[in-house]
């Protein structure tokens, strides 16, 4: 199981990164004044939507940063547990 829950966070992890590369992008062009179509406005209004999905993707990492402590921490408990049944067997 505990291989099933890396793979999981490998997937988020690098989920995370396309989508941070992808706002990099976004603002990028946004600042470049290539965004075409639009009034200042609305380039504020996705700005604003920009920095508040960065805001998003940076809570998300920090709680799988969390998950990856927990998982650590599990797997430790669960090894120094293993090493007790052999020693009594």
């Amino acid at each position: 199981m505990s291989i099933a829950v890396l793979l999981l966070v490998v997937v988020a992890v690098l989920g995370s990164t396309g989508m941070t590369a992808l706002l990099t992008w976004l603002i990028l062009r946004a600042r470049d004044g290539r965004l075409q179509g639009g009034s200042p406005n609305d380039l504020r209004l996705l700005q604003n939507e920009v920095r508040r999905l960065g805001e998003e993707l940076d809570g998300a990492n920090a709680e799988l940063d969390r998950l990856a402590e927990r998982l650590d921490f599990t797997e430790r408990l669960l090894g120094s547990g293993e090493g007790d049944d052999a020693g009594g067997a």
